[in-house]
């Protein structure tokens, strides 16, 4: 069963990164700044999406709350990089 799922899950990323990946390269051209990052963001989210519903993958947080609220509020984050996924997974929770 773990094949399958992980066989289904490499299907999902071939099948939303190469489209994805034409629509950057493409939008790079004529896009610059913010909205190319949002766009890359919203492929990462599906990325995440995919590995919670298709592997079963939880993520936890923590110290959340200890963060500085606000759009000029600077903050250092610092991860343990013990995967791909929290790469992934840190332009998907922070703003």
């Amino acid at each position: 069963m773990a094949l399958l799922r992980s066989l289904l899950h490499l299907l999902w990323m071939v099948v939303t990164v190469i489209p994805w990946g034409i629509i950057m390269v493409v939008a790079s051209i004529r896009v610059r700044g913010n909205p190319l990052y949002w766009m890359a963001v919203r492929w990462l989210g599906w990325a995440i999406d995919g590995a919670r519903v298709i592997l079963g993958i939880r993520v936890r947080v923590s110290g959340m709350e200890n963060l500085p609220v606000g759009e000029t509020s600077p903050a250092i984050l610092l991860v343990k990089h013990q995967s791909t996924l929290e790469a992934f997974l840190m332009p998907t929770l922070m703003p």
